[in-house]
């Protein structure tokens, strides 16, 4: 959201007038699309704190898990502040943060960031709206936690590293929350690889075997696998016990 208020402002005072920045658009359309999408991230931000968070005892925080496709109804739910996001917004929200870049990439010294966390909220949502719910729910998850304060090296407080809906946040009373969208299947990252048409990929690893479930988990498949026996005898090389003290006990 400071990003596009910073683009805003860089519009408004006429530092950035150039066709190629604007392209097709002229300064008050743009504006008028910021507008819109700082809107619909305000609605964001409430539905993310619409979320009922429980206390996790491994971590000793406030936090919620779901399953992948429940980023899509975060997104869509809006709020009185805004509309939400949905996958017909895809297009106009890539164009507009693409045109936003643009702006705050023209003059470096205006602003610091120079539109990283608006690129990272485009890539959230082609990859959330690029795949289907049954999709989300296999290969990834959706967790929302409360920010926490931690020890300093001399004993105070200081605040975890910010991301972009940290920032987002800002000038809210409520504790921080982060909101994450975590992918854990390595199938994505490959599949994404045949659609750009790679043509070989070697994979090597002395942790591959059993076979059958690496090619699984990556979910396409290997026509051709070599595989050698093991460089370890496990009769003289390999030793197992149970240490029953350490160096401080």
């Amino acid at each position: 959201i400071l990003e596009i208020d910073d683009a805003f402002d860089m519009i408004e005072q006429d530092l950035v007038t150039c066709e190629e920045v604007l392209g097709d658009m002229t300064g008050e359309q743009l504006m008028a699309h910021l507008n819109m999408l700082k809107r619909s991230l305000r609605a964001l931000e409430d539905s993310i704190y619409s979320e009922a968070l429980h206390h996790d005892n491994d971590t000793e925080r406030m936090m919620a898990k779901k399953k992948g496709s429940h980023i899509l109804q975060i997104f869509g739910r809006g709020s009185p502040k805004g509309d939400g996001i949905a996958p017909k917004d895809l297009k106009r929200i890539s164009t507009v943060v693409r045109k936003a870049i643009s702006v705050l990439t023209f003059s470096m010294d205006s602003t610091a960031s120079g539109g990283l966390f608006l690129d990272k909220l485009q890539s959230l949502l082609v990859t959330m709206f690029r795949a289907d719910e049954q999709e989300l729910d296999k290969c990834y998850q959706v967790l929302i936690y409360e920010d926490s304060l931690e020890e300093g090296k001399g004993g105070g407080k200081k605040r975890k590293a910010t991301d972009f809906f940290n920032n987002a946040a800002a000038g809210r009373t409520e504790t921080p929350r982060t909101l994450c969208l975590w992918c854990f299947s390595g199938s994505v990252a490959m599949r994404e690889l045949r659609e750009r048409e790679v043509r070989s990929v070697i994979i090597t690893s002395g942790t591959l075997s059993p076979f059958e479930g690496t090619i699984e988990a990556f979910g396409i498949p290997f026509p051709v696998v070599l595989e050698n026996s093991h460089v370890i005898d496990t009769r003289r090389q390999l030793w197992g016990g149970v240490l029953t003290c350490g160096p401080e006990s």
